[in-house]
């Protein structure tokens, strides 16, 4: 009958939590990015404006995604190593979240600032991104950190 050792804990869990959140954020910013830049250069008088800042958008989302998530991976690591054993695992959940909500939703505020001529369309530009972030945050968090193990409510490898 075999035995089972205590279990070790896993060296490249920050990697595979790293890879899990850049992936995350390429998809999500990319799909935000051309929401958000579409919304921005679409016009009545000219409605195929939008590809144009649809591509641009994208291609920017998913830059400022990477960048976003790269942040967010080394806030979660030192919530993590600055985390008592009494907390729970909410410091790490906590930043997966503000960190990308904050920057899409301070970006998005800036880009209808700039580019929106009517406050119709930066209401749409604001709302729409930080719904799409709170929506991707809110499927992807558990899983984006789930390498991490117990510390943060994961624990399951897949």
């Amino acid at each position: 009958m075999p035995t089972f050792a205590a279990a070790t804990p896993d060296p490249m869990a920050g990697f595979r939590t790293l890879g899990r959140l850049l992936a995350v954020g390429i998809a999500a910013g990319g799909v935000i990015g051309g929401f958000v830049g579409g919304v921005a250069a679409w016009s009545p008088s000219s409605p195929g404006d939008s590809v144009g800042g649809l591509s641009i958008g994208t291609v920017l989302g998913m830059v400022l995604g990477l960048i976003t998530q790269a942040v967010t991976h080394a806030l979660v690591l030192a919530a993590r190593a600055a985390r008592r054993p009494s907390t729970t695992h909410a410091s790490g959940l906590g930043v997966a979240a503000a960190v990308p909500l904050t920057a899409v939703a301070a970006l998005s505020f800036w880009i209808a600032q700039i580019a929106a001529d009517t406050t119709g369309k930066s209401v749409v530009i604001v709302g729409g991104a930080t719904t799409l972030a709170a929506i991707t945050v809110m499927l992807s968090s558990r899983w984006s950190l789930s390498p991490l193990g117990e510390n943060f409510g994961g624990g399951h490898r897949r």
